[in-house]
């Protein structure tokens, strides 16, 4: 805790009168109270044998507290939550849970700077790709795209598809076995 120094730091910055050569006597108080304020100083920010102010461990959880023993700790929970992450954080979490409510705004935008990454990828438990979002903002899956309304190959599929005339149509019985997928154009 810091010293109990409430003429000080941390409550305020204690002022000083300049002394001047040979005209001000030197007296033990204007030693003390300076060594008082670097003690006050090292005790709040920490020490290598406390928490050293210096070093980052990210490691620990996130507390909301207002109070804390030293300017180190205070450090490192602020690292514990940018790098862990806060369960009542306004961002998106990495550790997944994370919910995006909205009202009048989009809930989140992928955008791809430069290049041709995807925006955004899923994996199995074996990191095989899964659903993904190209950099043009394609869904696909895996590397294979997803044929939607008025995407490009749905639009080829529609503009190259035959003609449907009574010749080309098969009679039910011949249309193959229970649990076929048929496609019919309309």
């Amino acid at each position: 805790m810091p010293i109990n120094n409430p003429s000080g730091f941390p409550n305020q910055v204690r002022s000083y009168t300049a002394a001047v050569d040979l005209v001000t006597t030197v007296a033990a108080d204007n030693i003390n109270s300076l060594q008082q304020e670097v003690t006050a100083l090292e005790t709040a920010l920490g020490t290598a044998t406390s928490t050293n102010p210096l070093t980052s461990t990210y490691a620990g959880t996130f507390a909301s507290t207002t109070t804390w023993s030293t300017l180190a700790d205070r450090l490192l929970n602020i690292e514990a939550g940018l790098v862990n992450g806060v369960g009542t954080a306004p961002y998106v979490l990495k550790a997944g849970g994370s919910t995006i409510t909205t009202v009048n705004n989009k809930g989140l935008v992928l955008t791809l700077n430069t290049g041709t990454a995807n925006l955004l990828e899923t994996y199995t438990t074996g990191s095989v790709l899964g659903f993904n979002i190209d950099y043009t903002g394609a869904p696909k899956v895996g590397t294979n795209n997803i044929l939607y309304v008025n995407s490009t190959d749905y639009n080829s599929l529609i503009a190259n598809r035959p003609p449907i005339t009574a010749s080309t149509v098969a009679p039910i019985s011949s249309q193959g076995n229970n649990g076929d997928i048929w496609v019919v154009y309309v």
